[in-house]
């Protein structure tokens, strides 16, 4: 029955996605270059004038997805609360999107700024989290290390974790404001998948605010392609990566005790943002590239793989951590209650 309502949610989220695009790409590509015309153009092509603030659109289309599924989910505030901490941390990419394409700028929000502020939005959700009995302190680790309680730990160290998170999908979208270092598409795929296996979590789980809120977030994400899958019309800009970042964080305040089980399921952008440090910190040591392009999905595509080629294997490297999460949320559910 709930699936049936998330059905019909999805295919509203997906027809609302398609209109604010044709309403408002023209708008934001005349703020980009002063030229107005009413028209998209060719969607199977490419000039260089297409707008950021992607990410804008689609928490839109997510925030409509989640105040219409609210009318059937257990925890309204909880819900409500995962998708202002994602506007907030979407904030942060958006003001990079303003300074790139309206003001012109070859830089967005300066590092450390962005990096506290995702930080202290990230922390002031998760005690919210808890204090809302959406999470305790303790978290099933796999390896027989069985359920710990981190005490008054929990708190700032899984913060700490969603920053991280967030920052890894922001480098998977692309490299600071460098669109040249973005493939069109590639985040929302992966954010599709990783919140699909969220809403699978909150199946297995039993947990219909969870469920609700990946089911959602992935309409959001796939419905998000339309105007952004390479070719795209409307690109992500950094407001898309960062998103995508805080969708995936959130759901560690919706997790009960599986806050590790989740993480295993960002893997595709975890193993994308792990290799962009091991390529920072070799270049700021030597002097020299280690990969070819500036990531993971960089050095693909410098290999000659198309930008589809990569959408599916990251998509694949998505798919294998989403099942990796569930199984294990299966197994400390079957273990510990």
């Amino acid at each position: 029955m709930l699936w049936s309502k998330l059905t019909a949610v999805i295919a509203m989220q997906a027809v609302l996605a398609w209109f604010l695009g044709l309403a408002f790409i023209p708008v934001l590509r005349k703020l980009k270059t002063g030229i107005y015309t009413p028209y998209i153009g060719d969607r199977y092509s490419a000039d260089g004038s297409e707008p950021s603030f992607g990410g804008v659109i689609a928490w839109v289309v997510l925030a409509f997805g989640a105040l219409v599924s609210s009318a059937f989910c257990e925890h309204k505030l909880r819900l409500f609360l995962a998708v202002l901490f994602a506007a907030l941390i979407t904030l942060r990419g958006a003001a990079d999107d303003y300074m790139t394409d309206l003001l012109k700028k070859n830089y967005g929000v300066k590092g450390k700024a962005g990096l506290g502020w995702c930080y202290a939005v990230c922390l002031g959700y998760m005690l919210l989290a808890k204090r809302t009995g959406a999470v305790g302190s303790a978290v099933i680790f796999p390896f027989g290390l069985g359920m710990v309680d981190m005490g008054a730990m929990f708190c700032p160290v899984t913060a700490g974790v969603m920053t991280g998170e967030i920052y890894c999908f922001k480098y998977l979208n692309r490299f600071g404001t460098d669109d040249e270092s973005c493939i069109g598409g590639l985040n929302w795929t992966v954010g599709f998948v990783i919140m699909s296996g969220a809403a699978v979590m909150g199946s297995a789980l039993k947990d219909n605010t969870l469920l609700c809120f990946g089911a959602v977030a992935a309409a959001a994400f796939g419905s998000a392609e339309i105007w952004g899958l390479a070719p795209a019309k409307l690109k992500s800009g950094s407001s898309g990566g960062m998103l995508t970042g805080a969708v995936s964080a959130a759901v560690m305040g919706l997790a009960g005790f599986h806050q590790f089980a989740f993480w295993l399921m960002t893997l595709a952008a975890g193993a994308d943002g792990f290799c962009t440090l091991i390529q920072y910190v070799h270049f700021r040591r030597t002097k020299q590239l280690l990969l070819k392009g500036s990531s993971l999905h960089g050095h693909m595509r410098a290999g000659k793989l198309g930008d589809y080629a990569v959408i599916l294997i990251f998509s694949a490297i998505a798919l294998a951590g989403a099942a990796a999460g569930v199984a294990m949320v299966i197994y400390g559910q079957k273990k510990f209650f």
